[in-house]
């Protein structure tokens, strides 16, 4: 049977973050992840195994910032 956070002494989190698809590379989000993972460990304490940190990719059209996409910003043609 396995023991529930309270019997682990731990804490968990869930953390979704977005970003614009192709902005980021695997070495700069596996980065970004493990910092983050680090910062709330040291802000919450010892953490379960079960804590996750997801990074969603949004296509450029898809995103928006004062009222423009990324893709229009950027010059982007989007079909």
């Amino acid at each position: 049977m396995e023991k529930n956070l309270d019997e682990h002494s731990a804490s968990s989190f869930y953390l979704n973050i977005k970003i614009t698809a192709g902005s980021n590379t695997q070495e700069e989000k596996a980065h970004y992840i493990a910092c983050v993972y680090q910062a709330i460990e040291e802000i919450i304490g010892p953490l379960a195994r079960a804590s996750y940190i997801v990074i969603d990719e949004v296509p450029g059209d898809a995103r928006g910032y004062q009222g423009q996409t990324q893709a229009f910003r950027y010059g982007l043609k989007v079909i």
